[in-house]
């Protein structure tokens, strides 16, 4: 186990196969972070704890924790900048857990969301170039799909038979997609519209259209067109 505090809350690594200086490389980032995602959402962190556990295959995440693939973190060990699941699981403390889409259907404000702010978060750690290396990666999984014709809305009318595809749409579209929406609104606008919209709400249920009204209004702008051929459609 590692722990540090971070004010007051208490930041804590688990496995069963790392030591603790181990555990310290892996979530070097996680205080910084956790600022990250507090700045951007203008919403602190108002836990006492959080967990991060590397074991076993899988990852998930629920309030305050979250658990990663014991093997991840011999890849951060490796490569510190391989800290995309490290973030977007934390983001979910903001973006899933506590601002929570609307039924399945509007599964994308969760994972979209927190693909492309670990993203974000990787563009203030590392610079400019690894964000637009990560948006380069997320855009060929969306152009594969697309070239063989499984493209579709991010806007599901029923998730229980989701395909491979489906997923990587919603994570990976719908991060590709938020990254063109803040080229299209322009950097103030754009991360104005995201506080607003965490914001307004926070500890609330969303839909697409909730979220297209707060970009409109932080704005300006009508965002019909650009929801409409790559949110609602398909964007060809």
């Amino acid at each position: 186990m590692h722990e540090r505090a971070r004010g007051a809350v208490s930041l804590q690594g688990y496995s069963p196969s790392h030591m603790e200086d181990e555990l310290a490389r892996v979530f070097q980032y996680t205080a910084d972070m956790m600022t990250f995602f507090e700045e951007v959402s203008g919403i602190p962190y108002d836990l006492e704890t959080y967990a991060q556990v590397l074991i076993g295959p899988s990852y998930q995440e629920a309030a305050g924790w979250s658990m990663l693939q014991e093997e991840y973190g011999a890849m951060v060990l490796s490569d510190s900048t391989e800290a995309n699941l490290i973030s977007h699981e934390l983001a979910h403390q903001w973006w899933g857990n506590r601002v929570t889409c609307d039924g399945w259907g509007h599964i994308w404000l969760n994972e979209g969301f927190a693909t492309f702010l670990s993203a974000a978060y990787n563009e203030r750690r590392f610079g400019r170039s690894k964000y637009l290396s990560d948006m380069a990666s997320y855009e060929r999984v969306y152009e594969d799909i697309k070239a063989r014709g499984k493209d579709r809305s991010l806007v599901y009318d029923d998730w229980s038979q989701a395909t491979r595809d489906d997923r990587n749409l919603v994570y990976f579209k719908g991060a590709f997609v938020l990254h063109l929406l803040r080229e299209t609104a322009g950097e103030d606008a754009f991360w104005n519209g995201i506080r607003d919209y965490t914001q307004a709400y926070f500890d609330s249920v969303v839909t697409t259209q909730d979220f297209q009204k707060a970009m409109e209004a932080s704005s300006g702008m009508d965002l019909a067109a650009f929801f409409n051929e790559w949110v609602y459609h398909t964007g060809q």
